[in-house]
């Protein structure tokens, strides 16, 4: 139900026209994810704990994000998010992970070409695969920084904290184990 909810709150958010006036802006980039090898970690020893001879799991700790958002004054803005993707694809596993989000955000320092700004929200991971058992939303927050905002097509850095979390079985301990997938998020986008 939690996530039927969030997925009709992202698509209110782009269907329903707007009150306020004000731009969308459409950031897409590369996003570094810090707990992807937690996530590996858990992998390897639920292989190991069933009788397989692991080497190592492939996968990577790089996503694609879209975080779009309608700014409706200098300050304040509103948005969602798709990502980072994550993945495990083996002969044996598979993990699949997109998170969505919902945010805010103040923009404190506004110039012409830049803008420094606070984004904070909720995200929850739509997780399936091999040993995943569920998975909880959490509040995520940080800075991000805007340049080049005079041009047609900027870009832009963001560092976030995200306390979002996937459970996953853990065999090894006969448990489950609660993994935070991005506790640190970095991410270096271009906005349309």
């Amino acid at each position: 139900m939690k996530k039927a909810k969030l997925i009709i709150s992202i698509i209110l958010l782009f269907w329903i026209q707007p009150v306020f006036a004000g731009d969308w802006h459409f950031p897409l980039g590369l996003t570094y994810i810090s707990g992807f090898y937690d996530i590996v970690d858990i992998y390897e020893d639920n292989l190991e704990a069933e009788g397989y001879w692991v080497d190592t799991v492939e996968g990577a700790p790089l996503g694609i994000s879209f975080h779009p958002y309608f700014q409706f004054s200098d300050k304040f803005a509103i948005g969602c998010g798709i990502g980072p993707l994550m993945y495990i694809d083996g002969d044996v596993v598979e993990f699949f992970a997109l998170p969505f989000s919902l945010d805010g955000r103040y923009f404190f320092l506004k110039r012409p070409s830049t803008g420094l700004y606070l984004r904070a929200g909720v995200k929850e991971y739509f997780a399936s695969g091999d040993y995943v058992e569920d998975s909880t939303p959490g509040f995520f927050g940080g800075l991000g920084l805007e340049l080049l905002k005079n041009k047609k097509v900027n870009m832009g850095v963001e560092l976030l904290v995200d306390y979002a979390e996937i459970e996953f079985e853990d065999l090894k301990n006969d448990s489950t184990k609660d993994i935070r997938p991005s506790p640190i998020i970095f991410s270096i986008f271009v906005i349309f």
